[in-house]
């Protein structure tokens, strides 16, 4: 890289004193001397330097804006990752939520369920205290009624939540692949901008075809990713010991949403091999 110092040349000739009269005091200014061949010669090199200058500073604001390029790629990725971290930690945060909500119902019908047992245990020591067998039965009938429609209750609250959560999620991994396509066709008309205006063409509907594959294939990783704990949330649940009513509504709301998952992977891997193979047929 090259540096230029400008220095104003010397002149040859020393420049003339001014003179004052002595009569009258006026200021005399002599005219300097016209310059030489060699300041000729001097200014003509210094503005071919220049030129070179301009040249080098140019190459450099080119790669400048080169640079500045690739580091809006890579925020807009570094964005776009976030983003995703984002959604997994909001969607792990609101199952945890409906964990804890099916714990607290669980507490609640579990002392529901002793209250009735206890009423249960008086009903019976008064029928035994006045031998009234058939009293007895009656009562007991009715508790166990009493119980069965509790349980149903519960069962019927717990799936039309169940419902609502399936709706949510659906709702959520389409939108999420709406995003990434989003993105996608953003660039891919950005794309189409450049071809025209590019010196090398870019073959931007192949492009699109790339990244429509990436991105199907990173959507599906994570989806995978939060089914094989899906997994293991329900095994854990099938094999508790004693396990209760609220235990066997979580495994199966945890099975629908798994259910929802596999479809919107399969659906997703579907498109994904229809634009390997229009990618392979361009």
């Amino acid at each position: 890289m090259m540096f230029l110092e400008l220095t104003a040349p010397g002149s040859p000739i020393a420049e003339s004193a001014s003179t004052i009269s002595s009569e009258d005091h006026k200021l005399l200014v002599l005219t300097p001397p016209a310059p030489t061949f060699a300041e000729t010669s001097n200014a003509t090199s210094a503005g071919a330097d220049v030129g070179n200058t301009d040249k080098v500073f140019n190459q450099m604001i080119a790669q400048l804006n080169t640079m500045r390029a690739k580091v809006r790629a890579l925020e807009s990725e570094n964005k776009e990752l976030k983003a995703q971290v984002q959604y997994e930690k909001s969607f792990k945060e609101h199952f945890s939520k409906n964990l804890d909500e099916a714990n607290r119902n669980w507490h609640s019908t579990e002392l529901e369920a002793a209250a009735k047992d206890a009423e249960l245990g008086r009903v019976r020591e008064r029928l035994n205290l006045v031998q009234l067998q058939a009293a007895e039965q009656e009562e007991l009938h009715a508790v166990k009624e009493q119980n069965i429609e509790l349980q149903a209750r519960v069962r019927l609250q717990f799936t039309l939540t169940t419902h609502q959560h399936v709706q949510m999620l659906k709702h959520m991994m389409h939108d999420w692949k709406a995003q990434v396509e989003q993105k996608i066709d953003d660039d891919f008309v950005k794309n189409k901008a450049d071809q025209k205006e590019s010196a090398s063409p870019i073959d931007a509907d192949y492009e699109r075809l790339k990244a429509l594959i990436e991105g199907h294939e990173k959507i599906i990783a994570n989806i995978k990713k939060g089914n094989d704990k899906f997994v293991t949330q329900i095994k854990d649940l099938r094999e508790e010991e004693n396990a209760s009513l609220i235990s066997d509504l979580t495994a199966e709301r945890f099975e629908v949403f798994l259910y929802e998952r596999e479809k919107m992977v399969a659906q997703l891997e579907n498109e994904k091999r229809g634009f390997e193979q229009m990618a392979h047929d361009n």
